[in-house]
């Protein structure tokens, strides 16, 4: 009978850590190319795998996995006020001291904004959250000197908040896990920042009274930015369904790339929102029917920033990286940063296709538009380079769902041997 649960024992622990280094295998791949350090990747694909396997691990051998969600405090006031550059290095260092202080078998992953996941395995749970306060004060003090040295940021307005979750035998689901450490990072910021928090009954109950109010604001701050979007709509194509258009597309793609619907309608509202920033573009620029000189096109390039900037003071963090980046290419030819593939963020090279695809697709008064297939041949034509392989494979599956289901519709309509009224009904339909 010992013999028999030894074996068992054996057995499971072997499972576990096989699906562990499985998980881990992959990270070489996944990692951003420069990315070295063991306890970083570079995507959350890479860290929901490996994530899956410690749970795992985990479960079978009753030991305890914690998350921890660091996020940088009021990220978009220091993009304000001292510029994008600087929030950028404020990323950059606070990232860089955030593993510093991870152990070897801890792995993080950027979730972008300013916020990255920690999963911390055979972590001792009743001196969790001490520690990672202790990680945390570290973080700013590091962060601090680095910046004291450069001038660029005043140090002390830089401050990180984080959340803790622990769960002991592997009972909790991930997603619960996740949600949970990301809401104890929510409720330390709700209380002003600067702090550690860990999940429990008093940070639920702070974090749903909060909600509600928070809600309502966010809400009202992006319908007062659509409202622009709109109007910028009638300006520079004389049509108010641009946006909309691209906002249509860009959420048939996320559907068709199975993102979750509250992430599909993030994406809608970031097509809506993808040109705000041309805002700050002249009208003899966005309206010229002739080709733009050298510095018209640097106007124009400037765009981006601009909406990122406006974005800026809306909780739409997601959001205003995607705009940001809608204009990267993955052959890093795009703009305003010339970011390459494995930099750019899915949702923004969504956006990029969407545009291209309803500017080829719609008329405007200094041209007529070369029409739906052409503009998939340009799609085609342009994987890998100006647009992204797998968005683009997406996207044209959908068009041709929408296609044969059209087809469908008018075969349905035409009686049989009325070729006129079959016409008739395939204009109607389109």
């Amino acid at each position: 009978m010992i013999a028999l649960l030894l074996g068992l024992g054996f057995a499971a622990q072997l499972h576990g850590w096989h699906l562990l280094r499985a998980a881990r295998s992959s990270r070489a791949d996944a990692a951003a190319p420069t990315t070295l350090d063991r306890r970083i990747v570079g995507t959350r694909d890479a860290f929901d795998r490996i994530t899956q396997a410690e749970h795992t691990r985990s479960a079978l051998l009753g030991r305890t996995l914690a998350m921890v969600v660091f996020d940088v405090d009021h990220l978009a006031r220091i993009n304000e006020d001292h510029g994008f550059t600087a929030g950028d290095a404020v990323i950059t260092l606070v990232q860089h001291e955030i593993v510093d202080g991870m152990r070897r078998i801890d792995t993080v992953v950027p979730l972008g904004g300013g916020s990255w996941a920690a999963l911390l395995p055979d972590c001792d749970a009743e001196q969790l959250t001490a520690r990672i306060e202790v990680h945390r004060n570290q973080i700013q003090r590091r962060v601090a000197m680095q910046l004291g040295a450069r001038g660029s940021v005043t140090a002390s307005i830089v401050t990180v908040s984080a959340g803790v979750v622990h769960c002991s035998t592997g009972a909790q689901a991930l997603e619960d896990l996740f949600q949970a450490a990301d809401q104890a990072v929510l409720a330390a910021q709700l209380q002003g920042g600067n702090r550690t928090s860990a999940w429990g009954d008093a940070t639920r109950d702070l974090v749903r009274r909060s909600v509600g109010r928070r809600r309502v604001q966010r809400d009202a701050q992006l319908a007062t930015v659509l409202s622009l979007a709109e109007a910028l709509d009638l300006r520079d194509a004389d049509t108010s369904s641009h946006s909309h258009m691209v906002g249509h597309y860009a959420e048939l793609m996320a559907q068709g790339l199975g993102m979750p619907p509250a992430h599909v309608e993030r994406v809608r509202i970031a097509g809506l929102l993808h040109d705000i920033g041309k805002i700050g573009v002249p009208d003899s620029v966005l309206r010229k029917p002739a080709k733009l000189d050298d510095d018209e096109w640097a106007q124009m390039q400037r765009h981006p920033e601009i909406g990122a900037r406006l974005l800026a003071s809306v909780d739409a963090e997601d959001i205003r990286s995607w705009v940001l980046a809608h204009h990267e290419r993955p052959d890093g030819r795009g703009y305003p940063f010339g970011l390459h593939d494995a930099e750019i963020p899915i949702e923004a090279k969504i956006l990029s296709v969407a545009d291209a695809y309803e500017a080829m697709t719609a008329d405007r008064v200094y041209r007529s538009a070369p029409g739906p297939e052409i503009a998939r041949s340009e799609l085609d034509k342009w994987r890998g380079a100006q647009f992204d392989s797998t968005v683009v494979d997406a996207f044209l599956e959908v068009l041709d769902a929408i296609d044969a289901a059209r087809a469908s519709t008018v075969v349905e309509l035409t009686p049989p041997g009325d070729p006129t009224n079959g016409s008739t009904e395939l204009e109607e339909a389109a």
